[in-house]
């Protein structure tokens, strides 16, 4: 069975469970989106604004 490590509570999961769960992480509820999945490459956190011109008002 293919797993994959958690980014927020670092549990590791299953895929399949994952995919039960509607795309979340089933241990911590955390939305475990394609792209958190497979392209973490820069590292940081998606959901974080990285200037203020990014955040929508």
């Amino acid at each position: 069975m293919e797993t994959m490590k958690c980014p927020y509570c670092e549990c590791r999961v299953l895929m399949s469970q994952v995919e039960n769960d509607d795309g979340t992480c089933p241990e911590c509820g955390a939305p475990l989106m394609g792209s958190l999945i497979f392209d973490a490459t820069d590292g940081g956190d998606p959901y974080e604004a990285s200037t203020p011109d990014d955040v929508e008002d």
